[in-house]
């Protein structure tokens, strides 16, 4: 029976860890907005997203060398015409790292603009795991 008992708590343990680890990657969901762009041939936009440590690294800011901000793309935003604002979501998995976001406009006939770039925000998980369930203590 105590072999037993040392099975459970080792798994009760192990699952306790796992969801701890769960939550500290889950992704947080960010939304990003700006100005759309008044131009008759507007078509697009092209979202970049660059996710670091440390805001020194970020490939937007001017003066950093050896980085490309086309490699950060994640993807293309319809142009909405009669909107004052454009706005989509982007899903982060790390915790506790900072995001900066950078839109291009796209006319038309494939012209893209240079890239408009947002502030720093840092998302850090503060919600605690689960608590385990079902603990019991057993004579041995």
């Amino acid at each position: 029976m105590k072999q037993w008992l040392g099975i459970f708590v080792v798994v009760l343990v192990l699952v306790a860890l796992g969801i701890g680890l769960l939550t500290q990657t889950a992704a947080h969901t960010y939304i990003i907005t700006w100005s759309a762009n008044t131009e008759p041939d507007m078509k697009e936009y092209r979202l970049y997203i660059w996710e670091g440590a440390d805001t020194t690294q970020s490939p937007f800011e001017p003066g950093i060398s050896g980085n490309s901000y086309q490699q950060h793309f994640v993807k293309t935003i319809p142009h909405q015409f009669g909107v004052d604002t454009i706005t989509t979501t982007y899903d982060a998995i790390q915790n506790g790292e900072w995001i900066q976001a950078a839109v291009a406009a796209v006319d038309s006939a494939g012209n893209v603009s240079g890239v408009g770039v947002s502030n720093f925000l840092r998302k850090v998980d503060t919600t605690p795991p689960t608590p385990p369930k079902q603990v019991k203590v057993s004579e041995g």
